[in-house]
């Protein structure tokens, strides 16, 4: 009988918590917050060199690359928007791997550099995971039990655990980033309130801020064709709704224009090496969401690569066996919602898969900074799984379940249960077996300290080119943390037809180095060998090489030469539309070729590179725009409001 009690105290307390909604809602949402931070426990150790990942993967280096010019900003300005740290430099806003701009990810960069800033925003991508699905069950007006259920199962999701094996943190923040706009734009499409347009776009907005590509793909693949079950009435005629939808469209296009504009600028200028296939059968894929064997993940069985990062998805059976339940327990009237997640999830999927159509796959190749592989889309397709098992919970619990009482000789009633308790342990029984299987991928790995003094110990000042350990990713890391510019760096793109610029300084774990007539210094087994005659800077008199002195940082670039002879500098940086020169106080034309180059003159004189690009600074005038067309449209009368809608 206590425990008989126990149980309706229980049931009593929540259903007494539905009558104090605020309060509800704060509490709710900082039991999410609290999950999130106890899950991703590891990420806040701030020890910069501490990895995130299995160890030494390539992964974490690629997904990271981009915001090293961004953690300059407050000391060079306008530098930043040069990445001039790998293989000759590139634009640094065109890169679309990077969330340079997302009003998360920067701030945590500024404020924590570049490896405890990714960190932080892991921890971030948790909390964003758990609130996308809390928001899509308070959409849905489900209770309080499916909803912490589900936004608590998200965090421990596979989702977003399984590409951390590898440190793919930037997958890991896109979905997060992209499944918050599931909620507005169903609340958008339930009301068709301008502030949920506004809302909507300025989600929709920061999804495509997020970067990696990928994510941003799939929101066209998946999102408009499944609107038209909201846009379109039961005679399939265009409902007025569709203003609302034009104008968060609007919106999410002017606010994201730091993204997409920059990228459209440099994507005639970029080549990307060939991808191995990694997508799976349609047939396959599903059977992810339910496996938590690490020998099946490490195997190529179902024809699938030996990449857990790429196919880990593990949410467990229980949410599943509630999303088909919810088929038949939904009222007639909900019947679009539900196609909205079930075509959403299929859609998702069958573009994650091999049947991706070859063609359409080229295609988007052209448009992004990185290789189509869709299997990463399949995250948002978990999404929406969890939504709709959190939907078949709530409707279960809603059914008319017996309860039991236990009733006195004098026919007064001592207790009352309520059998719905039983669902109680099964709920904590799939967090914890999700929670655990996952947990294993939200390690951290510890950098080589004598790999990351021996980076260390590289002046960037004068500026060189500096070719790195041959695969050691601790010491790319280490060197780009600590501003020296690498080349012969493998990245997910480069610029077309430009080669690796020429390495001053050859770093090597090789003992051989030291019978070199190039050998310098060792730092413990780290060898240097110092090739001046491939200078970073040099007057070419056609006779000889004058090498001169130079600092590199990012987009400013100043160079002091002294020559007898007049001659051509060149600059081993790569020569992009957006550069300007000068020497002394006046400005120089640039000669075309692959390196910056100007005209030189006898005597001493001082050169300065800077990178000005033109669509850089129209995107942000056009982001602040689309920030001030939202602003004013949430302040927009309500009856105008009306009329639009």
């Amino acid at each position: 009988m206590p425990q008989m009690n126990f149980a309706n105290k229980i049931l009593s307390f929540m259903q007494e918590l539905k009558k104090r909604k605020s309060f509800v809602a704060t509490l709710e949402i900082l039991l999410i917050v609290i999950w999130a931070l106890w899950v991703g426990r590891n990420y806040l150790n701030l020890n910069p060199h501490l990895m995130l990942g299995k160890g030494n993967n390539d992964d974490f280096p690629l997904s990271i690359y981009s915001y090293f010019p961004l953690a300059k900003l407050f000391t060079c300005g306008d530098c930043v928007m040069w990445n001039g740290l790998l293989n000759g430099g590139s634009p640094a806003f065109g890169d679309t791997i990077g969330a340079l701009f997302h009003p998360v990810m920067a701030p945590l960069i500024l404020i924590f550099g570049v490896v405890n800033g990714i960190k932080i925003a892991m921890l971030a991508a948790l909390i964003m995971i758990g609130m996308a699905l809390w928001w899509l069950a308070k959409v849905l007006k489900l209770g309080i039990l499916p909803r912490l259920w589900i936004a608590m199962l998200g965090v421990v999701g596979g989702n977003l655990a399984g590409p951390m094996y590898s440190g793919t943190v930037g997958i890991v923040f896109s979905v997060a980033a992209t499944s918050l706009i599931i909620a507005p734009g169903l609340t958008l499409a339930l009301y068709a309130r301008r502030r949920d347009a506004v809302i909507f776009g300025l989600i929709v907005a920061q999804a495509l801020l997020s970067g990696q590509g990928y994510l941003q793909l799939v929101l066209y693949i998946f999102f408009i064709p499944v609107s038209l079950f909201f846009l379109l009435d039961k005679h399939f005629k265009l409902k007025l709704i569709w203003k609302e939808f034009v104008i968060a469209g609007v919106i999410a296009l002017l606010v994201s224009a730091v993204f997409w504009l920059p990228s459209l600028s440099l994507v005639s200028k970029i080549s990307k090496p060939p991808q191995s296939q990694i997508n799976q059968p349609l047939e396959y894929l599903p059977i992810n969401l339910v496996v938590r064997d690490m020998n099946f993940f490490s195997s190529t069985v179902l024809q699938k690569l030996a990449y857990p990062n790429l196919y880990t998805n593990y949410i467990g059976w229980i949410p599943i066996i509630f999303a088909v339940l919810a088929w038949r327990l939904i009222p007639r009237k909900s019947i679009r919602i539900y196609a909205f997640f079930i075509i959403g999830i299929f859609l998702i999927y069958l573009m994650g898969s091999t049947l991706f159509p070859v063609k359409l796959g080229n295609w988007l190749d052209s448009l992004t900074t990185n290789p189509v592989n869709p299997i990463f889309w399949i995250g948002l397709a978990v999404t929406l799984v969890l939504g709709l098992g959190a939907w078949g919970l709530d409707l279960i619990l809603k059914l008319k379940w017996p309860s039991f009482e236990l009733i006195s000789k004098s026919t007064k009633i001592l207790s009352r249960l309520d059998t719905r308790i039983i669902l109680i342990p099964l709920l904590i029984w799939s967090i914890d077996s999700v929670y655990h299987f996952n947990e294993q991928f939200r390690s951290t790995a510890p950098m080589a300290s004598n790999i990351v003094t021996a980076a260390e110990s590289i002046s960037p000042n004068p500026a060189g080119w500096v070719s790195p350990i041959s695969d050691d990713w601790t010491f790319v890391i280490a060197a780009l943390n600590h501003s020296i510019k690498l080349t012969g760096v493998y990245r997910i793109w480069g610029v077309v037809d430009y080669p690796n610029p020429t390495a001053s300084l050859v770093v090597s774990l090789d003992p051989e180095m030291k019978t070199d007539t190039h050998y310098s210094k060792s730092v413990g087994e780290v060898n240097f060998a110092e090739y001046p005659e491939n200078p970073y800077a040099y007057i070419d008199t056609g006779s000889e090489k004058v090498q001169c002195p130079a600092t590199a940082n990012g987009g400013h670039i100043d160079v002091i030469c002294q020559s007898d002879q007049s001659g051509t500098l060149i600059v081993q940086e790569n020569s992009l539309s957006g550069w300007n020169a000068w020497l002394d106080s006046r400005k120089v034309r640039i000669i075309p070729g692959q390196w910056l180059s100007v005209s030189a003159i006898p005597g001493k004189h001082a050169y300065k590179f800077r990178y000005e690009p033109w669509d850089v600074p129209l995107s942000i005038l056009i982001s602040m725009l689309g920030v001030g067309l939202a602003i004013w449209h949430w302040f927009t009368p309500r009856q105008k409001q009306a009329q639009g809608s």
